[in-house]
């Protein structure tokens, strides 16, 4: 398979294989002109290199006709040459005519995104009004989505199938957000599938449930991975803070749409390898009220849903923004700035390297302290992800090196179940990678495959275990780099 600098890739350049990235999802079909929010998409992606997937077969030739002694230009029993070779006059009037649809497509992309934005400022003083008849304040539900006391064991090649599955609902995500941007209209239905089906997991999964947002390797860090992240760390909060299931799936469409208003800012303001300078701040800023445009045209959103976009980047001390509101912040939107900080702190950046799962909740944790963010919400956060979340790797006080596999106990999230990796490497030495669903376990997959080796599983909370502690949360360690993959 070869592969194609994303940097050679041009507006109205049409290829004869399809785009895909580096993990095999297609972004353009074979004989589609890119456009700009193809290099848009592509600029996310890590590496700096797309796959060309197979080359497009030409068509079959028409079947040579049979000539006859009456037909003109034809001597009896000669067919003749039928065949011609490419007119390179044709090829050219048929690029310019790929590159002119793009061109047209790039200023009608252009005029719409243009008509959404100018509709943000009218949008939100039309629903300030309503927005201050809604309740802030959510009450635990009778309904609240159950939860399974002692989870069944989430063996490595479900949490592979998961990372594979969270790709595919990603993409199912961006596909809604580019019909919003589109200006379409669309319905709540397709966010709301995806939102069960995170409830779903949660429910029956909620000790290793961190790992999808926090411990589930990235196909690519774009704002679509991340408004997924949010979202499932909106459920798996929600939940905690025991809200009925319509309250948590309303968490769940806040989250996927809270940072969709980022698509309408210009692509490298996303992608700066540095510091914002002021004015493009101010211009960052305008994204909440983006959002909410996008909100605008999904059929049947709750209100309160956009009020919690609007909201989500307010803080309780007034330090936020848009509106340096304090006080009167939605509970949902409460609920989403906590997701959208532990999502975002975990991801990596151009100016910045990611953070551990546990810096992030660190991060929400001192936020809480110093009174930014709502401090039930933040130890409803703690409950739903742990101390050291699902898929991170820590340094025990006896010298082991582990893989956090879940925190069973919410009330005690310090102390998860930690598969041991081996403090010597020697222990380890002669033995062969285990292969997951066929797959020959590589690099990428470490920290979820690790989990499929032979070695020993310590219960923090148990009391037997009293005198083991977690010293150090570590990102992927050299002990583990190398060791058992290739």
């Amino acid at each position: 398979m070869s592969t194609l600098p994303i940097d050679q890739l041009r507006v109205g350049q049409v290829l004869d294989r399809a785009i895909q990235t580096p993990r095999g999802l297609t972004v353009l079909a074979a004989g589609e002109p890119i456009t700009p929010e193809t290099l848009e998409r592509l600029a996310q992606v890590r590496g700096g290199f797309v796959r060309l997937g197979p080359a497009v077969p030409p068509p079959d030739p028409a079947p040579a006709a049979t000539p006859n002694a009456d037909s003109p230009g034809t001597t009896g029993g000669d067919s003749g040459d039928l065949t011609r070779e490419p007119d390179p006059e044709a090829m050219e009037r048929a690029r310019r005519r790929a590159a002119r649809r793009a061109w047209e497509a790039e200023r009608q992309t252009a005029r719409v995104r243009s008509g959404l934005r100018r509709q943000a400022d009218e949008l939100v003083q039309s629903l300030a009004p309503r927005w201050e008849r809604l309740p802030r304040r959510i009450a635990p539900g009778p309904e609240s989505v159950p939860l399974a006391s002692l989870a069944d064991t989430w063996s490595g090649p479900l949490a592979l199938e998961l990372a594979s599955e969270r790709a595919e609902r990603v993409v199912i995500l961006r596909r809604t957000w580019e019909r919003l941007l589109s200006a379409e209209r669309v319905r709540a239905a397709t966010l709301l599938e995806l939102a069960d089906e995170l409830v779903d997991l949660f429910s029956r999964h909620p000790d290793r449930f961190a790992a999808l947002s926090l411990g589930t390797r990235r196909i690519e860090e774009s704002v679509c991975e991340h408004a997924y992240a949010t979202g499932a760390l909106c459920v798996a909060i929600a939940a905690r803070l025991q809200w009925s299931l319509w309250d948590v799936r309303a968490a769940a469409l806040a989250g996927f749409m809270a940072d969709s208003g980022m698509m309408l800012l210009p692509s490298d303001l996303r992608s700066l390898p540095r510091a914002l300078t002021e004015v493009e701040w101010n211009a960052l800023h305008r994204h909440p009220a983006y959002s909410l445009v996008l909100c605008s045209h999904v059929l049947d959103m709750p209100e309160a849903v956009g009020l919690a976009v609007y909201q989500h980047h307010e803080r309780e001390d007034g330090s936020g923004y848009p509106g340096g509101t304090r006080g009167a912040i939605h509970d949902l939107a409460r609920v989403v700035a906590v997701a959208d900080v532990l999502a975002g702190a975990s991801a990596e950046r151009p100016h910045r390297r990611r953070s551990t799962a546990h810096g992030a909740v660190q991060l929400v944790v001192h936020e809480a302290a110093a009174g930014r963010l709502d401090k039930a919400t933040v130890r409803a956060a703690v409950r739903a992800v742990g101390v050291f979340p699902a898929g991170s790797f820590v340094r025990l006080s006896s010298g082991h090196l582990g893989l956090v596999e879940s925190v069973r106990d919410p009330e005690r999230a310090d102390r998860p179940v930690v598969r041991l990796v081996g403090a010597d490497r020697r222990a380890f030495e002669g033995e062969e990678p285990m292969a997951l669903s066929g797959n020959v376990i590589t690099r990428a997959d470490a920290p979820r495959a690790l989990l499929e080796l032979k070695s020993e599983v310590v219960d923090l909370a148990d009391p037997a275990a009293a005198e083991v502690s977690i010293v150090e949360a570590l990102d992927v360690p050299e002990e583990v780099s190398g060791l058992m993959v290739v």
